[in-house]
């Protein structure tokens, strides 16, 4: 960058004036008092023939690192959609500088409305599309476990004096194969639920900022920002909520065996969950 704002002859700051920079014909770029003293290029040393204003200079130096806090404001940048005072402008000076009371600052102001809003209202219904999967996912999962639930429940009361205890520990089992999903699903919600009111606020904003007047747009006019959570991430736990119907609780077994009651083989484990 340094190459692009100083002379690589007298290493003076190219200005306006005096070190105005100029590209020569060989494509290297020096101040108008240094090129005014030489017949070739420093650089390259071949012979100039001709040299014109470096614009790229000035469009390197032109970007500001904030917006104008100066009053009163009576210009606009349509590139960086900034209201501008007269001492800011020279920062935007390549950037069609208008006055405030143009007529085509304001469909330039709702265009960019427009698309803020759009992009917010986007991102809302991916975020709200995936909540909805999630509820559906998270219900399909509270049903598998009931059926489960009932179906241990049943084999258990032909022998309950016997397998009381037994019952107590399959259930608890299963209670914990079932619990890393849904406090997956349950913290993923939560940040759905969190973007999609940030995202709200957002465009609440955009929608009051829309119903002002030009000039107050202007003042009140700022960067919008959309937060968005890949949706993606809910595949994972839909493929291991498929998996749980993979479980099998072979109580037959514990039946044939219910003097040595020994673990019951459930093919489902831990790995399944970890996410």
């Amino acid at each position: 960058m340094e190459t692009l704002t100083t002379c690589p002859v007298c290493y003076s700051r190219y200005t306006h004036n005096d070190h105005l920079p100029l590209i020569l014909s060989c494509g290297h770029t020096f101040c108008k008092i240094c090129v005014s003293q030489i017949s070739k290029c420093p650089l390259c040393r071949k012979t100039s023939t001709s040299a014109a204003t470096n614009l790229l200079v000035f469009q390197v130096n032109s970007a500001p690192s904030k917006p104008c806090s100066h009053s009163p404001r009576y210009l606009y940048c349509p590139l960086c959609s900034y209201a501008l005072c007269l001492e800011c402008v020279v920062y935007h000076n390549l950037h069609g500088v208008l006055p405030l009371s143009d007529s085509s600052i304001s469909p330039v102001t709702k265009e960019k409305l427009e698309s803020a809003s759009k992009k917010l209202k986007d991102s809302n219904k991916l975020i709200q599309d995936t909540l909805n999967r999630i509820g559906l996912l998270h219900n399909k999962i509270n049903i598998e476990k009931e059926e489960y639930v009932i179906n241990i429940k049943e084999k258990i009361q032909e022998v309950r004096e016997a397998l009381d205890q037994k019952e107590l520990e399959l259930l608890e089992e299963l209670e914990c194969m079932i619990r890393p999903i849904t406090s997956k699903l349950e913290g993923i919600s939560a940040e759905f639920q969190a973007a999609l009111k940030f995202n709200k606020a957002e465009l609440k904003y955009i929608e009051d900022l829309g119903k002002m007047e030009i000039k107050d747009q202007i003042e009140k006019f700022r960067t919008f920002q959309v937060r968005s959570i890949n949706a993606k991430i809910v595949d994972p736990i839909g493929e291991r909520a498929e998996e749980f119907k993979g479980i099998s609780f072979d109580i037959e077994k514990l039946l044939l065996h219910i003097k040595d009651l020994g673990k019951p083989e459930i093919p489902l484990h831990k790995k399944f969950f970890n996410f």
